[in-house]
């Protein structure tokens, strides 16, 4: 069991076979929840 769907826990379900568990609705942790619109600066 993998617990946490950023880009690490994705990867290491993917190459182990084990399943992946997420809190949030999406996966992708501090990848998909910052957006960056051209021009201005990421606030994290």
């Amino acid at each position: 069991m993998i617990l946490g769907a950023g880009m690490t826990g994705l990867a290491a379900g993917w190459a182990s076979g084990f399943p992946v568990f997420e809190a949030e609705e999406t996966p992708g942790g501090i990848c998909s929840s910052c957006y960056v619109r051209p021009g201005e600066r990421a606030t994290v």
